[in-house]
């Protein structure tokens, strides 16, 4: 008897081969969210699976434009964490 593996959930990855940035990706990247209904599971808004999401980089610059203009500082821009 074949033991056939199918307790694990789906993983999508899309990215630009280039490493350019486009919004594309995220839009991409919700798309193969929504098709991640793993174990059947669908998350309360009815578009998103249980525990699934989307990981991107941070705008560092951008949060550094606004950080200024809030008139924050910030010892590196490194240091930058988004939750």
């Amino acid at each position: 008897m074949a033991i056939e593996e199918r307790d694990s959930c789906g993983v999508g990855f899309v990215c630009r081969i280039d490493g350019k940035p486009d919004p594309n990706i995220v839009r991409w990247g919700v798309q193969a969210v929504k098709n991640l209904t793993h174990r059947g599971a669908i998350g309360g808004d009815g578009k998103t699976g249980d525990g699934a999401g989307v990981l991107t980089q941070i705008p560092r610059k951008f949060f550094g434009r606004v950080l200024r203009d809030l008139g924050y500082e910030i010892s590196d821009i490194k240091n930058l964490a988004v939750g």
